[in-house]
């Protein structure tokens, strides 16, 4: 499958070297399970095994192995080809092409699932590129496919923070919007460890807003503080009868969600 880096934004460029770091992409390869909310996600909202998924942003291998070792027929696919690199080596027996997931080299209809896990798909800009990949992910997805994505939601990192001491460590962060000409746009710097990442980030009504033009049901919000605590939160709109099975998530508003996380997920149907 061929891919062309001349078609990406070149913020989606600096984006992506993040990534290509050696101490982070060592770091990636340490991890190696789905986090608790997005586990429960699978086993609550997913077809069964052996559907086939679309790991969209998959790094190294990470969310890949282990819906493998749940079952299923996952596909994987990144941009970072150091971290597709450590991926083909973890998982010798995967499939993972470097690709852009607002250009999916795949046919319609072609799977029962798609996964963009991690905010992977903040990294993309501008907003009309990452809604792109929205309608990408759309069409090839079968009829009744679902689609989980996170994403960064800046307002409920205040929110999660209300306290004057965890006020004090969001001072770096605030100034590095200063000189932030993307602000408006709803692209906030997020200083990294290797360098600063410009990352999407606003209100979830805004993704909602962007699923349901585009056709689906939005099944669920969930919302957590930490990757790996199995406690979190979890909005289901329209009064659907859905209960997540032995989950320790709590159900609330969306407005409380929208208030109080920073990192959310977002499951939809493609009717």
């Amino acid at each position: 499958m061929n891919f062309d880096s001349h078609t990406l934004h070149p913020k989606t460029l600096l984006n992506i070297k993040t990534y290509s770091d050696p101490v982070a992409v060592e770091s990636y390869c340490k991890e190696k399970v789905l986090y608790p909310i997005e586990y429960d996600i699978v086993k609550n909202f997913f077809p069964p095994p052996p559907a086939h998924i679309l790991d969209i942003g998959c790094g190294a291998g990470r969310t890949t192995g282990h819906l493998m070792s749940m079952g299923y027929k996952a596909v994987g696919i990144d941009l970072s080809e150091d971290l597709l690199v450590r991926a083909r080596k973890q998982l010798p027996e995967a499939k993972f092409f470097k690709m852009d997931a607002c250009q999916l080299s795949f046919d319609k209809a072609s799977f029962e699932a798609a996964f963009f896990s991690f905010n992977g798909i903040d990294c993309i800009y501008p907003e009309a590129s990452r809604f792109q990949a929205f309608r990408e992910t759309y069409r090839v997805l079968k009829s009744k496919g679902v689609f989980c994505f996170s994403s960064h939601n800046v307002w409920g990192r205040f929110g999660r923070n209300f306290n004057p001491k965890a006020w004090k460590s969001l001072l770096p962060f605030i100034l590095k919007q200063i000189k932030n000409k993307n602000f408006f746009e709803g692209y906030w710097v997020y200083p990294e460890s290797n360098g600063s990442q410009l990352l999407y980030s606003k209100l979830p009504w805004i993704n909602i807003s962007f699923l349901e033009s585009l056709g689906y049901k939005v099944q669920a919000v969930l919302g957590g503080k930490k990757r790996f605590d199995p406690e979190y939160k979890f909005w289901i709109p329209d009064k659907q009868e859905i209960k997540l099975d032995k989950s320790k998530g709590v159900k609330t508003s969306l407005l409380n969600i929208a208030l109080t996380c920073h990192h959310i997920h977002y499951v939809a149907l493609k009717l």
